[in-house]
């Protein structure tokens, strides 16, 4: 059974996305995450400027379990934790199935 989870950042309209102000960086964490074993695959969405929302299907609990460790130990992850945690970007974790 796949399990999806949607995470939905939100910022000021006065603050900018870290992958704006550091393309490089969200462009090796996206090439980087592209290898990780077990997403089936990933959706984005902007409802409006200030809005993203992602929706990621891994093959199972333990394939999204994986992504979570590996996203937490991966310095450009960590560098776009550090901008939102600095700039009030804020971003909610919800599990749809699993």
């Amino acid at each position: 059974m796949t399990y999806t989870v949607k995470i939905t950042s939100v910022k000021a309209p006065e603050v900018q996305w870290f992958s704006d102000i550091n393309p490089t960086s969200f462009a090796a964490y996206a090439e980087w995450a592209a290898t990780l074993p077990g997403i089936v695959s990933v959706t984005k969405q902007k409802p409006n400027a200030n809005t993203v929302v992602r929706t990621y299907v891994f093959d199972d609990q333990a394939a999204y379990d994986n992504f979570k460790a590996e996203h937490a130990a991966n310095v450009d992850s960590q560098l776009r934790q550090t901008y939102n945690e600095s700039n009030n970007i804020v971003s909610t974790f919800e599990v749809l199935n699993g």
